[in-house]
């Protein structure tokens, strides 16, 4: 058996205990402010608890809790499997935190939407070896001697426990260090405190490629409204040949992503590679209910991210497409010598950073679209590197408000940029 981890044995329980441990995952720090998920979890829980059903179909979750249509296509549309494999996660994240001492275990198998309920029996040592070894710790089986030598107040022994601390000390912080590396650099703590310090879940939504590419080939955009619904999937079918009608749908169904938002998304993680609140979503697996709880980082312009289009209003510097793809970047309301539109060359491209209050105030949303490839990686780089944002602060002063975009021009050649400048910034602590 894994250590650090607790076995399980299947046990047979009443309905009333299995329910009771369902309402405490449900009302749980991972649970409480998802609220789709809650309503997944406790719609699988009724149908197999309550109702005795031994097999639940992804069609029927998809009309009953995500409101589809009886007759979706499960192919196309897999928000049922990518919400199920969320709460996997989000039940795993419980029982090894708060929920460490539950005497029973829930689980939703792979290939399964029914709730199974396991006895656990924990392991001796609730570490994994690799790190009590690391930190200068001996199996927990040493620990009795430890006491007793120090009960019998042996010099060599109390030298010998502090020696031990010392290194316990010294290795637990470099252990973490390597767990939350954004908190060991000062400007980097101070941009990125709201989305890993907080009581929210934090949601990096990536573009969807293919949604951009049916947008271009058929020359028009659709709004959230119709992405949300998908009944743009229908209204391609009046374009143009059968040939082209057949590609647009084959695009419809695909869930292309884009590889430099995949590398941002995995540098993100990598400043809080243990934070269980970081969650990651291609555009079409969000749901509408998170924009109104969670903190969000939106990756890409409208057209791959219609996400991105509740935040345009209340947006100064704006991603805008035309109908070949080609990217500009709208100033909506230039001052001084800015541009009122900055179009990017084949060795410059703009991005922008922007930071604003989610649709309820109660949580924080972070934008970063780029004209090309290149420039949402310059973006990126300019919110992960000390010496930008420490140099951004300071240019800000002490009474800095609270939210700001900013804009960047990127030298660059064909994939990499090479140099970033902030060329305007606006702030508002009104919003």
């Amino acid at each position: 058996m894994e250590k650090g981890r607790q076995s399980t044995i299947e046990v047979a329980t009443s309905e009333d205990e299995r329910w009771a441990l369902l309402e405490r995952v449900a009302d749980s720090a991972q649970l409480r402010r998802a609220f789709r998920l809650r309503e997944l979890l406790f719609y699988l829980g009724r149908r197999s608890l309550k109702e005795g059903c031994d097999q639940i179909h992804e069609q029927e979750i998809g009309k009953e809790v995500f409101g589809r249509r009886e007759s979706y296509d499960t192919g196309a549309d897999n928000i049922v499997r990518a919400s199920v494999s969320d709460l996997r996660k989000r039940l795993e994240a419980y029982f090894a935190t708060e929920g460490i001492h539950e005497l029973l275990r829930m689980e939703i198998p792979r290939g399964s939407y029914i709730p199974v309920f396991h006895a656990a029996v924990a392991e001796i040592s609730q570490l994994p070896e690799p790190i009590l070894a690391n930190a200068g710790i001996g199996k927990i089986e040493c620990l009795p001697l430890w006491v007793r030598m120090t009960f019998a107040g042996g010099l060599i022994s109390v030298l010998a426990l502090t020696a031990g601390l010392i290194a316990f000390w010294m290795n637990y912080r470099e252990l973490y260090n390597r767990a939350y590396p954004w908190m060991t650099e000062p400007a980097i703590a101070t941009f990125w405190s709201p989305f890993f310090k907080t009581n929210h879940d934090t949601d990096i939504v990536m573009g969807d490629t293919s949604f951009q590419l049916v947008q271009t080939i058929s020359n028009r955009q659709f709004p959230l409204s119709d992405y949300i619904n998908r009944t743009y999937v229908n209204q391609v079918k009046d374009f143009a040949t059968p040939d082209l009608r057949f590609v647009l749908s084959m695009m419809t169904t695909k869930n292309l992503g884009n590889s430099v938002e995949f590398r941002l998304t995995s540098k993100i993680q990598n400043l809080a590679p243990l934070n269980q609140r970081l969650r990651f979503f291609n555009a079409r697996e969000y749901m509408p209910a998170l924009t109104q709880q969670d903190n969000m980082i939106l990756l890409g312009s409208d057209i791959a991210n219609p996400w991105v289009s509740l935040f345009e209003e209340r947006s100064n510097f704006v991603a805008t497409s035309d109908k070949n793809g080609f990217t500009t970047m709208l100033n909506r309301k230039p001052v001084g010598n800015e541009q009122p539109i900055y179009v990017p060359t084949d060795s410059v491209g703009y991005c922008v950073v922007a930071y604003q209050p989610n649709l309820t105030n109660s949580a924080k949303v972070l934008l970063i679209q780029g004209t090309s490839s290149e420039a949402v990686e310059a973006a990126g780089d300019f919110i992960l590197s000390e010496e930008q944002l420490e140099r951004f602060y300071q240019n800000q002063g002490k009474n800095k408000p609270e939210y700001f975009e900013v804009l960047l021009k990127t030298s660059q050649v064909r994939g990499t940029p090479l140099h970033i400048e902030v060329i305007a910034t606006r702030f508002d602590s009104s919003l």
